[in-house]
Formats: C-alpha cells, structure tokens, sequence
C-alpha cells in the first residue's frame, strides 16, 4: 500500500477539494405559462402549472399504455392547488399482446446470446415481430 511521504499542506488540500465543494444553483426554467422562473420539475408558485415531464411519458409509452385524456383544473385542497390531471389506458387485450411480445423478444434475445442466430437475423426478426405486432414503442 502506498504511503506519503511527506504530509500534505492545507493549501494543497484545500486546492484538490475547491473545485468539488462549490455550490451550484438549481435548475431552473421559464413557465410556459406565465414565463415565471421555475425549478425543474416543480409546479409554478406564480400560476400553479404543471405539465408532468417528458420521461414519464416515455416510460409509460414503453410499458405499452396509450394516452387517453387531459384533464384541467384539478383542485388539490390541502395544498392549495389546481393541476392538470393525465390519463393512460391499458386494456386486457393490449397487455396480453404486450406479455406475449415480451416473451418473443425474450426468446429472440436467448438465441442471441446462445450464438443460434446472428445479430442481422435478430434485427430483421424482431423488426418483423414488432411490426406483426404493432409494438412500435414498447421494449
């Protein structure tokens, strides 16, 4: 194990530790409704907005849910609040075809793996099997 041999300054120490202990401010973008400043991912104190964020979305699309309604001008009593409420759907049908994909793909991707088929074939093949299926966001 290595050991110093001399003891390091404080000047040299506090040096090395400068440019990790600054501080940092928030991000913070523009309300799209009022242009008020606001942190990420917070609701607006100036006008109330919130939109939810781009990931969710995505995320939710990927698990196979489909966006069903918007909803404004959801009152939050205790807070004080009115948000603007979003609605996914997944019928029975959807996730059963979203299971049976998932297990294709799985299988698809043991072939991969095990050498039985290359990566050209696994590419077409689970390009025709997300077309067949019509799962063009899910994973």
């Amino acid at each position: 194990m290595a050991v110093p041999k001399r003891k390091v300054s404080k000047a040299r120490r506090d040096k090395r530790r400068s440019s990790t202990w600054k501080l940092n401010l928030p991000g913070m973008t523009k309300c799209p409704k009022c242009g008020a400043m606001v942190m990420n991912h917070r609701v607006c104190k100036e006008c109330g907005y919130y939109d939810g964020n781009e990931k969710s979305r995505r995320v939710q699309e990927k698990l196979g849910f489909v966006y069903q309604r918007r909803t404004e001008g959801i009152e939050v009593s205790l807070l004080g609040e009115v948000r603007t409420g979003h609605s996914n759907l997944m019928t029975k049908e959807r996730w059963q075809k979203v299971e049976l994909f998932r297990q294709q793909k799985k299988l698809l991707d043991t072939f991969l793996q095990n050498g039985a088929i290359s990566r050209a074939q696994y590419d077409k093949s689970f390009g025709d099997l997300r077309d067949l299926m019509e799962m063009q966001g899910v994973e």
